[in-house]
């Protein structure tokens, strides 16, 4: 979501107006960074919020330390709702940020043609290999996913 207002989605990977981009390498990027990075001198994020599990997000929330979190109404936004009824507490959702009125999101709304990872291997290749099929039906996700 912060990423946003500077042309760049929460993605390693992203195609903008046909071209497909490494995200972590480009110039938005870095401005991102630096926003952040303003924001963290300025106190304003939490120095621990790398670092923080979902149950120490979940208490800096409902004490008050923590005022915005990422989250979903069937998940951790939904769970924090229940835990506080009937307790001086309420939660509003905001869209992904902007930086001019009228702008679409980069996060949240923009269409991902190109995704973190894909694994083509042709019939040739498996039967030149001699391949176990068993064995590259369970290593293909792992290697995606690492």
């Amino acid at each position: 979501m912060i990423t946003s207002p500077f042309g760049f989605p929460k993605s390693s990977s992203y195609q903008k107006d046909g071209k497909v981009y490494f995200g972590f390498a480009q110039p938005e990027y870095k401005q991102a960074l630096e926003y952040l990075n303003k924001l963290y001198k300025e106190k304003l994020l939490d120095p621990n919020y790398s670092t923080l599990n979902n149950d120490t997000q979940n208490a800096n929330m409902m004490n008050g330390k923590s005022g915005v979190m990422v989250g979903a109404l069937g998940g951790g936004i939904g769970n924090l709702m229940k835990t506080m009824k009937g307790k001086q507490f309420s939660v509003a959702g905001i869209s992904s940020l902007v930086a001019n009125k009228g702008d679409k999101p980069m996060c949240g709304y923009y269409e991902f043609p190109v995704t973190g990872g894909y694994a083509v291997i042709t019939n040739v290749y498996i039967k030149r290999r001699n391949c176990n099929l068993y064995m590259l039906a369970i290593w293909i996700p792992w290697r995606i996913h690492a």
